[in-house]
C-alpha cells in the first residue's frame, strides 16, 4: 500500500509537471496534434515512467524548496515584529492546528498501530501532493509568461498564480493538520504501550 500510495503521488505531480515541461518544449519541439496522434503509441508508453521519474524530482525540489523559504522565514520573524494585522490574516487564511479533534481520532486508531501509520501516510501524502502543486503552478506561471504572448500569457500567468497561492496556503494547512496528528497519535500509542 505504501509503495503504491507513493507511486500514485509521484504520477500525478509528474503528469501535472508534464504541463509546463510541454509548453517549454514547444519552443524547441514541434508539438502538434498530428505528431500526437501519428506516436500516441510511443507517447502513452513512455509517459508513465517519464511522468513518474519527473514526479520524483517535482517532490524533492519542491520539499527542499519550501524547507529553504521555512528557514529564512523563520529567521526574518526572530529579527523583525510582524505587525499584528498579518498574523490574523495569516492565521485566519492558513488556521491554526488544535489537536483536540485528533485526540478521540489516535486514541481509536491507537488500538491498531497499523492503521495510525497507514493514517499518518495518508496525511503525507497529501502534504506531498499540495507541494509539488505548488512548484507545478509556481512553473506553469513562469513558462507561461516567457512562451505566451497577449491575453493567452496574462489569463495563464494568473491562474498559475492563482494555484500556487492556494496550493501553498493547502500545503501549509494541510501540514500542520498532519502534524497535530502525529502529536496526538504519539501520545495515544505512548499511553497504550505503557498500560500493556
Amino acid at each position: 500500500m505504501k509503495y503504491a500510495a507513493a507511486l500514485i503521488e509521484y504520477l500525478i505531480t509528474g503528469i501535472i509537471s508534464l504541463i509546463w515541461i510541454g509548453l517549454y518544449s514547444r519552443q524547441y519541439v514541434e508539438i502538434s496534434a498530428e505528431n500526437i496522434k501519428a506516436y500516441k503509441e510511443v507517447i502513452v508508453i513512455c509517459v508513465f515512467p517519464i511522468a513518474y521519474v519527473f514526479g520524483i524530482y517535482v517532490d524533492v525540489s519542491s520539499s527542499y524548496l519550501l524547507k529553504r523559504f521555512s528557514n529564512i522565514a523563520e529567521f526574518i520573524s526572530k529579527r523583525f515584529s510582524c505587525p499584528r494585522w498579518l498574523k490574523w490574516l495569516l492565521n485566519l487564511l492558513v488556521g491554526t492546528s488544535k489537536s483536540e479533534p485528533y485526540k478521540r481520532s489516535a486514541e481509536i486508531l491507537s488500538y491498531s498501530p497499523s492503521d495510525t501509520i497507514k493514517t499518518m501516510e495518508a496525511y503525507i501524502s497529501r502534504d506531498r501532493i499540495a507541494r509539488g502543486m505548488a512548484l507545478n503552478s509556481f512553473a506553469c506561471g513562469l513558462i507561461s509568461h516567457l512562451t505566451f504572448t497577449g491575453d493567452t500569457q496574462h489569463i495563464a500567468v494568473n491562474l498559475s498564480v492563482t494555484i500556487f497561492i492556494i496550493s501553498i496556503f493547502a500545503w501549509f494547512r494541510l501540514r500542520r493538520l498532519s502534524k497535530a496528528f502525529k502529536t496526538q497519535a504519539l501520545i495515544q500509542l505512548t499511553k497504550r504501550e505503557q498500560k500493556n
